[in-house]
Order: C-alpha cells, then sequence, then structure tokens
C-alpha cells in the first residue's frame, strides 16, 4: 500500500513539473491609446497599445487591425504587428478623411481579442497636402516602401519670353498624388515650387539652351514611404528657325530615356531595401528567439549566446549595406545612374554576409533546441510500466526558428531576384548610352546641316553686304555732311548761349549792385525798408513826464494799434533794431511843432503861449502832430489841402489848458489875465478860503482894469462873469469874445473879507477843433510808382 502511494505522490510531482501554462489568447487584454484626440484631416496619427493574454503575458507579432465606425457598422482602416514585447505602434496616414468629423477607433487582433472605443475628432484642414512624419522610434514591422514617378511638361506661354511647368507625381500602380510640392531647379537651384499636376505661373527666360530638373524629396506617412524621384526637360531658345521641332524632339527622347532609366533604377534599389528590409526583419525575428529562449542545458546556452554575438555581426553588415543602398538612392536622385548601379553591387557582399550570418544563427538556434532537447528527454524518469513526460523547455524556441526559417525564405526569394533586376538596370543603362550616343549622331548632324545653311546664309550675307557698302558710302557721305551742318548749328547754338549768358551774368551783377544801393537808400527811407523787408520797424522813445495828461498812455495805445494791424508796421523796444524813430520834444522854435528827417521824426509835447508861458498839448494834438510826420517818413510832402494831414498850415493845436495857474489876491486888489487870441473860452476859478470869495468880470480889450473896477469906467460882458457877486467856486463860459479880451479877477476890501485869498484858474479853448483827413493820398507820394515797382521787382 505504502509502495503504490508513493508511486501516486511521484506521479504528482512529475506531472506538476512538466505542466506550463498555455496561452488563451481569446480571454486576452488589448489596449488602445491615440497621440491626439483631435487632429486635421491633412495630419496623420497613430494609436499605439499592447497585446497580453489572460496570465499577463505579452503576445508577440501578432497582427493587430484598426477599425472606424461608420453609419453604425465597423469598417476595416489599416493594420500593423505587435514587436517581441506584444506592443504596437499603428500610424492612419494623412488624408484618410478628408473632411471634418468625428469617428470611433477600435483595435482588434488576429486571435479576436478587441481593445476599448476611443473617440477622434478630425477638424477641416488649412491644406490638404500630405506632411511627412518624422519618426524618433524604430518602426517595429517592415516598412511599406512606394515607389514614385515624376513627369514635368513645359509650355511656352509667350514664346522665347516666358514658360510654364507642370510636374505630375504619381506611385507606380498610376495613382496621382495631387497638392504635394515639387521643386523646380535651374543651375542646381531652386526657382519655383509647384503643386503636383499643376501649371505655375509664367517664368520669363532668356536666349539660350536650359535643363531644367524637377525633384520630389520623398515623404514618410505611417509605415508607408514614398520614395524620391526626379525628371527633366530641356528648352531651347537659341531663336533658330528650326529650335522649336528640334528642341521638343530632343526634350521628348532626353526625358522618355530619362525616365525609363531612373524607374529601372529605382525598381532595382526598391529590390535592394526590400532585401535590407528582410534582413532586418530577419534579426529582430533572431533576436526575438535569442532572449526569449528558456534553456536549461548549458551547451545549449552557449550556442544562444554564439547565436547573439552573430546577431551583432549580422547588424554590422546590415548597418554598411543600408549606407550603401541610401547612397545609391541619392545618386539615382541625382541622375548618377553608373554610380547607383555600381553602389548597389557594392552592397551586395554585406547582403550576402548578413544573410549567411542569419543562416548560421538559425543553425545555433536548431543546435541549441537539439541539445535541449536530448537533455531534457535524458532527464525523463519511468516506474514499471509508467514514463514522466519529457519537460518541454524549447518548445517556443522550436516555434521561433520556424519563423526565422520563413524569414529566410522571404529572404532568399528576394535574393535569387538581384541577378534578374541587375541585369534589367545594365540593359537599361546600355540602351540609354546608345540613345545618347545615337543622339550625339543626331546633334552633330544637325550641326552639320545647320553649319551648311549657315555657310548658304553667310554667301547670301556677304553679297547683301556688298550692296549694302555702296549705299553706306553714300550714306556716310550724306551723314558727313549733315554733321558739318549740325556742328555748325551748334557752335552758333553754343555762341548764342554764351552771349546770353554773360548778358544774365551782368544784368544779375547789375541787380545785385543795384539792391545793394536801394537797402542803403532803405536806411533813410522807410517806405523803400518796407517793400524790401516786408515791415517798418519803428521805435518810440519813452514819453516825458511833462507831457499833456493821457498823452503817454493814449500814443503808447495807438502806436500798438498801428503794429498790430496790417499796415505794414512793427514796433521794436530796441533802438539798434528800428528802421523809424520817434523823438519827443518840449519845444521847437516859435513857427515849428515837429519834424521829419530822414528816418527820425521829432514831436513838440507843447508850445508857448500868449503870455509867454509853456504848455502841453493835448493828445489828439499830439497825434495829429505825429501821424503827419510819419507820412513825411514814408514819402508824402505838404499840400495845400486845408482839411488833409499833410496839410503845409499846421494840423491845429490845442492845449491840454491855455491857462493853469493859482493866483494870490490880497484885499482890494485884482488880477488881469488876457485871452490868447478869440473865440469861445471855458475857465474854471476857486478860492482856497471857504469865507472869502471873490468876484469875475470878462471886459473889453479896450477896457483898463484898474478903471473898471475901481471907478466903473469900461465895458464887460455880463453873461460871461459872476456879476458883481463874491463867489468861492465858479465856472463859466464866453463865447465870440474878441482878441485881447481879458479875465479880471477881484479880492473885495470888505469888512466882511478881511484877509487875502488864492485862487486856482484854469483857461480852456472851446473852439471847434480840426479834423483833418488822416488817410494819405497815394497820388502825391513823393517815390513814383515806377521806382516802387521797380524795388518790388528785385526784392
Amino acid at each position: 500500500m505504502k509502495f503504490v502511494l508513493g508511486i501516486i505522490l511521484l506521479a504528482v510531482l512529475v506531472v506538476g513539473v512538466a505542466t506550463i501554462p498555455s496561452v488563451d489568447a481569446a480571454s486576452g487584454k488589448l489596449t488602445i491609446k491615440g497621440e491626439s484626440s483631435t487632429i486635421y484631416s491633412n495630419e496623420s496619427v497613430y494609436y499605439k497599445g499592447k497585446l497580453t493574454d489572460s496570465e499577463g503575458y505579452a503576445i508577440s507579432f501578432e497582427s493587430i487591425n484598426i477599425w472606424e465606425k461608420v453609419n453604425g457598422e465597423w469598417q476595416y482602416v489599416t493594420q500593423g504587428k505587435t514587436d517581441a514585447r506584444g506592443e504596437y505602434r499603428i500610424t492612419i496616414p494623412a488624408n484618410h478623411w478628408n473632411y471634418a468629423k468625428t469617428v470611433n477607433i477600435i483595435a482588434n487582433s488576429a486571435s479576436s481579442i478587441q481593445s476599448p472605443s476611443v473617440t477622434l475628432n478630425i477638424e477641416k484642414p488649412y491644406s490638404y497636402q500630405i506632411k511627412p512624419e518624422v519618426k524618433n522610434y524604430v518602426q517595429p514591422t517592415a516598412s511599406k516602401n512606394i515607389i514614385t514617378n515624376l513627369d514635368l511638361k513645359l509650355r511656352e506661354s509667350t514664346p522665347g519670353h516666358s514658360i510654364q511647368f507642370r510636374p505630375t507625381l504619381s506611385t507606380s500602380d498610376g495613382a496621382v498624388m495631387m497638392s504635394n510640392s515639387i521643386d523646380i531647379y535651374f543651375n542646381n537651384k531652386v526657382i519655383k515650387t509647384i503643386s503636383s499636376y499643376e501649371w505655375s505661373d509664367d517664368i520669363a527666360v532668356g536666349e539660350g539652351f536650359f535643363t531644367f530638373v524637377a525633384k520630389f524629396d520623398g515623404l514618410t506617412s505611417g509605415s508607408t514611404i514614398y520614395k524620391r524621384s526626379t525628371a527633366q526637360v530641356n528648352y531651347d531658345n537659341t531663336g533658330k528657325s528650326s529650335s522649336s521641332t528640334q528642341t521638343t524632339q530632343k526634350s521628348s527622347t532626353t526625358q522618355t530615356n530619362s525616365n525609363e532609366l531612373y524607374k529601372s533604377a529605382a525598381s532595382t534599389e526598391f529590390l535592394y531595401s526590400d532585401i535590407l528590409n528582410q534582413i532586418e526583419s530577419g534579426v529582430k525575428t533572431s533576436e526575438y528567439a535569442l532572449s526569449n529562449s528558456k534553456l536549461e542545458n548549458s551547451e545549449a546556452k552557449k550556442k544562444i549566446d554564439s547565436g547573439w554575438g552573430l546577431r551583432y555581426d549580422v547588424w554590422q553588415y546590415y548597418g554598411e549595406a543600408k549606407k550603401k543602398i541610401d547612397d545609391a538612392e541619392s545618386h539615382i536622385n541625382a541622375a548618377q545612374y553608373d554610380y547607383s548601379y555600381k553602389t548597389l553591387v557594392d552592397s551586395e557582399s554585406y547582403i550576402y554576409k548578413a544573410k549567411n550570418h542569419l543562416y548560421s544563427i538559425l543553425d545555433e538556434l536548431k543546435d541549441a533546441r537539439d541539445l535541449e532537447k536530448k537533455y531534457q528527454e535524458s532527464l525523463r524518469s519511468c516506474v514499471l510500466f509508467w514514463c514522466s513526460d519529457v519537460k518541454n523547455t524549447y518548445g517556443e524556441l522550436d516555434s521561433n526558428i520556424k519563423n526565422l526559417e520563413l524569414k529566410l525564405n522571404s529572404l532568399e526569394s528576394r535574393t535569387n531576384k538581384l541577378e534578374t533586376s541587375k541585369n534589367s538596370f545594365t540593359q537599361s543603362l546600355y540602351k540609354n548610352e546608345i540613345n545618347e550616343k545615337n543622339q550625339e549622331i543626331k546633334n552633330l548632324e544637325n550641326v552639320r546641316k545647320q553649319e551648311q545653311v549657315e555657310a548658304k546664309q553667310e554667301q547670301q550675307r556677304l553679297q547683301e553686304q556688298n550692296k549694302q557698302t555702296e549705299i553706306l558710302a553714300k550714306q556716310e557721305q550724306q551723314r558727313l555732311q549733315e554733321q558739318k551742318e549740325r556742328e555748325l548749328r551748334e557752335q552758333q547754338y553754343q555762341a548764342e548761349l554764351e552771349r546770353q549768358r554773360l548778358k544774365e551774368q551782368q544784368q544779375r551783377e547789375l541787380e545785385s549792385k543795384e539792391r545793394q544801393r536801394l537797402q542803403q537808400l532803405a536806411n533813410n527811407h522807410p517806405l523803400i525798408q518796407q517793400i524790401i523787408s516786408g515791415k517798418i520797424k519803428f521805435y518810440v522813445h519813452p514819453v516825458p513826464s511833462y507831457a499833456g495828461e493821457g498823452v503817454a498812455n493814449g500814443v503808447n495805445t495807438m502806436f500798438d494799434s498801428l503794429s498790430n494791424g496790417n499796415a505794414g508796421f512793427q514796433r521794436v523796444y530796441s533802438e539798434g533794431e528800428a528802421d523809424l524813430h520817434f523823438q519827443w520834444i518840449r519845444d521847437f522854435t516859435p513857427d515849428r511843432i515837429g519834424q521829419n528827417y530822414k528816418n527820425f521824426n521829432q514831436i513838440a509835447l507843447g508850445t508857448t503861449n500868449c503870455l509867454g508861458d509853456w504848455r502841453p498839448f493835448d493828445l489828439i494834438t499830439v497825434w495829429k502832430i505825429t501821424w503827419h510826420e510819419l507820412g513825411h517818413s514814408i514819402g508824402y510832402p505838404h499840400n495845400n489841402d486845408y482839411n488833409d494831414i499833410m496839410y503845409s498850415g499846421g494840423t491845429g493845436n490845442n492845449f491840454s489848458s491855455d491857462y493853469e495857474e493859482t493866483i494870490f489876491l490880497d484885499e482890494g486888489y485884482v488880477k488881469t489875465i488876457p485871452f490868447c487870441g478869440g473865440g469861445d473860452f471855458k475857465y474854471t476859478l476857486k478860492s482856497n478860503n471857504q469865507y472869502n470869495g471873490f468876484k469875475v468880470y470878462v471886459v473889453t480889450p479896450e477896457t483898463n482894469a484898474s478903471d473898471f473896477i475901481f471907478k466903473n469906467i469900461g465895458k464887460h460882458y455880463s453873461s460871461c462873469g459872476s456879476n458883481g457877486e463874491k463867489m468861492r467856486t465858479f465856472s463859466g463860459e464866453c463865447k465870440n469874445i474878441p482878441s485881447g479880451a481879458k479875465l479880471l479877477v477881484y479880492n473885495p476890501d470888505e469888512l466882511t473879507q478881511t484877509s487875502a485869498i488864492n485862487v486856482s484858474v484854469e483857461i480852456f479853448d472851446i473852439a471847434k477843433r480840426k479834423s483833418p483827413d488822416m488817410s494819405f493820398n497815394e497820388s502825391e507820394l513823393t517815390y513814383s510808382k515806377e521806382l516802387l515797382d521797380y524795388v518790388r521787382s528785385l526784392f
């Protein structure tokens, strides 16, 4: 009984050790995460995630499909694969959606594991052009390379002057790639960038032969790589009659040969790139097999280590081959097809070394599997009729070996095509070389024919030249005669110009001297100064204190008004600036009250009255004298018009007051004050004593004052005096009195009046004042109109 239980226990232990967890893919997990939740429809977007089984183990190299929901149904978008870590990254290329919308996206694995749904908002783009993506990671699966074809057409918009281009970019299956930018080169410089399948605007060209190259630099959209491509077209604008047809034929032939050779070269380069992708896929598959081998046998592990060393060499050969193939692609884009062929052939040694090393890795993996299998079988135990199962530590390795064999088979099938592709390429090179030679022969033949045509044309030209020589000789003789006549006319014309110049120079010199003379003249003639400078600057000397009441303020106000008006006068406050001066005089000789000398005006502020006393003029008199002298300053002489301001007999003068004194009168004394001249007078008298008064009389010229007061002999004007009454103040008027009439002031000697008195007396001439016309008569101006116009013409 104990023996049986021991067997059962041993069996349980053996079975427990040999069991490994199975992959339950149907109950696994698939995650999804988008690069962005909102994009423009001309932008690409990638989704990434991870695929694991029910126990959380990564599921490697399994297909992942991306789906979108359209009208309630799921539609396929694109696909990719998980890498060795079970992770995937799949790009939906730009322009998959060409209008704004919102879609739901899911990922689905080949083992029917589905991810949650995510939402993507697509907005209307600014441009529908496909934009290349810059990848900063290693694509876990092989890239999809698409060969592009580029065609370049040229047409004349204005023959001989401007042309237009239309580049057409298409894939190898004939689909036109619109809206992608194509650069047009001339002399290795970009002269225009045009969208595919669109005509450019006009491009100006000169005379000559031109070669234009169109280039598409390629782009990457998700896992799809659109290869570079070029096209070339020639344009002959040498101006020859036959150049148009020849250019079209030459351009067409060159372009056809170039396109055929390019397609052959690109196809061969594509095969090499595809082989390189297969090597990359194979080495990644081997890496996965090497990294996931769970072996226990030490010898088997050494094989794995050896495989890792071989894997390092494969990557080295892969890198060297990739450099060569990339260089070949650059040579193809530069139309250097011989170099591209040599570079591709040079890459073969690295390709075959990499392939052979992959086979060596496969051998090491197989050896490791066999060693591990033998090792596990050696550990198998048997009891009676029962044996334990062999521990399968090499099952996953065996599966990976099969995957690697598939990769190598695919690689082998592609390398077998190399010779055929190279032969096609060399045939294209040979054909292109023959075509170029034939074209060169044709060009030489065309040149020979053209030289014959040109020789015949040269003969005709020489004949025509001889005819023209005689005509030209006659024309030259006539030209020389006409030239002499023109030279003579030119000499006469230049002589006339010189005479005119000298005349004008003399005139300018005379005018300059005349201006200097007039400027000197203007120093003493203010009117001329006004024409030259536009203003007469005048200076007013300060008014003395002995001037009549209100004269100082009055004349300053009047002069300011003159300066502020538009009469061409400007008051200045510095004598040095002035063109005209106004100076005040206390008294002139008896027959003068003002004078003008050149630019100086002197105005009397008063004069001596008939009593021999100096009396100041009133404001109106001072201003009339000033205006009269100003008239002389600007060129107006005296005239005989009594009512004119320039009247030679004077402006009519009035004192501020004719008499103004305080007289002393003792008791019984009388004071006689003559009136200066006849006419109308006003007088005021005032005693300084509030008790003692005075008597006032106006007597006739022949009446004696003493006789009239003390003897009552003589006559007086009864309406003009106090009529014998005593007055402390008195104001009266007396009109039309004759010259010589007198004002008597008497202090009576009476008992009631017992002291002397002081009486203040003022007498005013109130006769009607003279009011002359203050405007100046232009016709009487001293300066002639011709002189003034002459001054104006020079200034």
